[in-house]
This record gives C-alpha cells, sequence and structure tokens, in this order.
C-alpha cells in the first residue's frame, strides 16, 4: 500500500471518530466501516450492500479500509474531508429495505450529484 492509501486511509479513521459519524447512516448500527463517497456518509455492511444495488450514480459506495480511496474522493464525498456527521435525522431509517425508496427521491439525488 502506497503512501497516499495510508494517508488517506487515516483520514477516514480520524471522519469515523467524529460525533454521529460512529454509527451507519441508515440503521444506527455501531461501528461503520463502509462509506458512500460521493454522499459523504458511513454505513454498516448489511447497509453498505443495500447502496451498493441502488447503483453508483446515487451511492458509490467503499469499504474504508479494503478498498482503494483517491484524494477526490475523500475530499468531495467528504465535503473537503468532512464527511457529513449527522445526515438529516428523518433520513435514519430502521428498516433498511426502505432506503432504496429513500435515496431514489430526487432531493437525495440532488444531493449526491452536487457532491461529485
Amino acid at each position: 500500500m502506497g503512501d497516499d492509501q495510508v494517508k488517506l486511509r487515516k483520514r477516514l479513521e480520524k471522519l469515523l471518530k467524529l460525533p454521529g459519524n460512529d454509527r451507519c447512516v441508515d440503521c444506527s448500527k455501531r461501528g461503520p466501516r463502509w462509506a458512500s463517497a460521493n454522499l459523504g456518509v458511513f454505513m454498516c455492511i448489511d447497509c453498505s450492500g443495500i447502496h451498493r444495488a441502488l447503483g453508483v450514480h446515487i451511492s458509490f459506495v467503499r469499504s474504508v479500509n479494503l478498498d482503494s480511496w483517491t484524494t477526490k474522493q475523500v475530499e468531495v464525498g467528504g465535503c473537503k474531508g468532512l464527511f457529513l456527521q449527522e445526515f438529516p435525522h428523518s433520513f435514519r431509517l430502521n428498516s433498511p429495505p426502505f432506503l432504496s425508496q429513500l435515496y431514489a427521491l430526487s432531493p437525495c439525488l440532488v444531493y449526491g450529484s452536487e457532491r461529485q
């Protein structure tokens, strides 16, 4: 692993320690290890599968520690390195099957596309 990847992973680990990022954005499970690079949110492995099924045009999912990241993905997805710490509470659901309906709503698509 190159020096750039080590630095980017350290940045992601630092972001995970910020208040609100210690839980999955969708189901609130502790210890998320996945992220949407274009939405700038962290999620658990279960919700990452749902996000992947939505398509990369809606949510570009990466593993915090298994995938390679680019500086652009961390900066753009993280709004210059600050992943969204508190996704609007009304967007948090305890029933992941409804996530596809949630993220397919046009405000979420606009939000994600503006962050790319």
